[in-house]
């Protein structure tokens, strides 16, 4: 609560409406948090939003245009899946024994995930990140 205060009071004093995502660290001497970025948009991971029934830019556009909004239908057990972080943390997990290679393949069978680039209806993100390595 008290981050999301600073956040606030943060984007109130810059005149800042809209989404934005404010990245803090917190410092290792003093233990306060550090604003070091803050990115006026939307990103990735808004999606797993979204997909649990919350969609922030929906209910960002309603708010901005002063239409009230109706409440989220919101469902859990979703999983967001990224390969460039799951990938590495698999393998050490296969080395250490606490998964198989084939465990993982089929949790990417999952309809309860979230894929960060895959998608079946635009396979262009996923190509372009997989052929550009």
């Amino acid at each position: 609560p008290a981050l999301e205060a600073q956040a606030a009071s943060i984007m109130q004093r810059i005149g800042f409406q809209g989404v934005a995502n404010l990245d803090f660290k917190r410092h290792a001497d003093t233990g306060e948090f550090k604003l070091f970025e803050i990115n006026p948009r939307l990103s990735h991971w808004h999606i797993l939003a979204t997909r649990s029934g919350v969609n922030l830019p929906l209910l960002a556009y309603e708010d901005a245009i002063g239409r009230a909004s109706t409440p989220p239908s919101r469902h859990s057990g979703l999983r967001y899946v990224n390969g460039r972080h799951d990938l590495p943390a698999t393998r050490q997990y296969v080395r250490e024994g606490q998964w198989s290679w084939h465990r993982y393949a089929r949790s990417l069978l999952s309809r309860q995930n979230v894929y960060q680039r895959w998608s079946l209806t635009d396979p262009k993100p996923f190509l372009h990140a997989l052929l550009s390595r």
